[in-house]
Formats: structure tokens, sequence, C-alpha cells
């Protein structure tokens, strides 16, 4: 069996690769970043080293360069994991670097295993390094990019994340948050355009009545037809909100010299409309529920 080292900046990383080839009987070194994995080949030369590529201090590819270029340590085979690289110019930079295998995260044991039996019977090691320089620019170029798309998902993910927390996971609006986030907006506009606001409050009746008896999928349906109903006949700039169980919120400006509340009767044919659904909910649940006992 093999002496094998283990470079990786997450220690359950670590781990999982230790338990997986310590069942095939390899001894297993452990380091936590490229320098420290540098020190210990130094000192105790492996027959296989598997290696994160983005680590602290000294990353994979400054690794494999450094140990390439020690004569000691040249003809040992290495293996790069990642969770992140996998594209060509990674497998092209790797392959200068004479890495032929690049092991993607989670690590399937079947793979892991394959691979490092290959990685011993055909050892793959380059000729000639490629320079300094020409190495150094590719290495930052690359990391540059990976630096720049991972920048661009972390604002994507910020964006979602202040969706989230403003919207109500059921019906789809605004939650109490949301509406206390745009009614402040709205409030300074109405403040500074010298419009007066309205706004309008909502009840859902007998909600828990259909819940106990045609359950609370039945419930939550009504609630999210409501909602849905108020979303397609108000404004987009208009705020809907759901604040509580059955507590819905509606608030909008109004143009200055508007005799009587614009929306009257559009209200009425909403609340009629809703209620229409809202039978039409009951009654599918209901003949469902008949078609279950027939």
């Amino acid at each position: 069996m093999a002496d094998i080292l283990v470079v990786d900046d997450r220690p359950a990383n670590r781990d999982l690769l230790a338990t997986l080839l310590g069942y095939s009987g390899h001894r297993i070194m452990e380091a936590g970043d490229g320098s420290e994995a540098l020190e210990l080949a130094r000192s105790d030369p492996p027959d296989l080293i598997i290696a994160d590529i983005l680590m602290p201090v000294m990353d994979g590819f400054s690794l494999a360069r450094r140990i390439r270029t020690d004569p000691r340590l040249a003809e040992v085979p290495i293996i790069f994991q990642t969770a992140h690289y996998l594209t060509e110019e990674v497998r092209r930079l790797a392959q200068e670097c004479g890495v032929e295998h690049i092991l993607s995260k989670p690590i399937e044991p079947e793979q892991l295993l394959q691979i490092v039996n290959e990685a011993f019977v055909h050892p793959h090691t380059p000729s000639s390094l490629p320079k300094t320089a020409e190495f150094h620019q590719q290495h930052l170029q690359l990391l540059a990019n990976k630096l720049y798309q991972k920048v661009t998902e972390l604002e994507q993910a910020n964006i979602r994340l202040h969706q989230l927390s403003l919207t109500d996971e059921l019906t789809g609006i605004n939650n109490r948050r949301g509406f206390m986030f745009h009614a402040e907006e709205l409030l300074k506009f109405g403040r500074r355009a010298g419009y007066p606001l309205c706004l309008l409050y909502l009840d859902v009746d007998d909600l828990k009545d259909i819940n106990d008896g045609f359950g609370h999928a039945a419930g939550d349906a009504a609630l999210r037809e409501t909602a849905c109903i108020l979303s397609r006949s108000f404004r987009g700039s208009d705020i809907i909100a759901r604040l509580g169980a059955t507590n819905l919120l509606y608030w909008r400006w109004i143009q200055p010299g508007t005799k009587s509340i614009p929306f009257k009767n559009d209200c009425r044919a909403i609340w009629t409309y809703s209620m229409l659904n809202l039978i039409l909910v009951i009654l599918f649940r209901l003949a469902w529920v008949l078609s279950q006992w027939i």
C-alpha cells in the first residue's frame, strides 16, 4: 500500500478522503494548505498527493509547480480535487504542471479509488514546466476570472436573499418586512410629490372554517388566490402585503384632485370575483373528497 498526502483547507474533506483511502490500506498524511503540504512532503516524501485547487497561503497550482521543481518529489503523481475549477483552461494548466486527473466534489468513492489506481499505474509528469512568467500570467488570469465569477454569484445570491426576506412564502406578495421597506419609500414619494396615500386593510373571513372543513391546503389555496387577484388587479407601483395569517394590506398614492376613491368599484368587483374563485376551490376540494368515498 502507498503513502498518500491529502491537502485541503477543510478538515471534513480531508477526513472523507482519509476514511475512503484508509479502507484500502493506504497510510494517509494530511495538510491544510499548499505550504504545509510542501514542508510535509519534503520531510516525508509521499507516493501520491491529492490536493484541492483553491486553498489559502498556497493553492494547488503553486503546490504542484513547487513539487515538480524539487528533484526528490518531481516524479510524485498529483491529483487535483475541486468544486469550482473544471474548465478547459484549468485542465490545460494542470496538465502543464503534471496533473492528469481532476476530481470533482463531492467525490464518488468508486471514482476516487479508480483514479488513484490509475495514477499509480500510469503516472504523468511534464517533460518541461511552463516558463515562470507565462505560468504566473495564466495562473493570475485564472484566479481573476474565478474571483469575478464568485463576486457575481455572491451579488446575485444577495439579491435573491434580499427578495426572499421581503416576500411572503405562501402568497408571493410582500410580507410585513417587505411592506415596511416599500411603504417607507412610497411615503417619501407621497410627501415629496404632494400626493395623498390610501391604505386598504383586508381580512379573509372564515379561513379557519375552510381549514377545518377542507384541510389547510384549501385554506392556503384561498389565500394564494386572493393575493393573486389583488396583484393582477392593481398597479405594479402599488404595495400589496400579507401582514398576518389572514390580514392583507393594499397601499397606493392617489392623484390630487380625485373626488372619490378611484378603485372603489374595482374592489367590489375584485371581491365578488375572489369569492367565486374561492367557491370553485371549495367545490373542487369537495368533489375530490367525495370521489375518495365512492
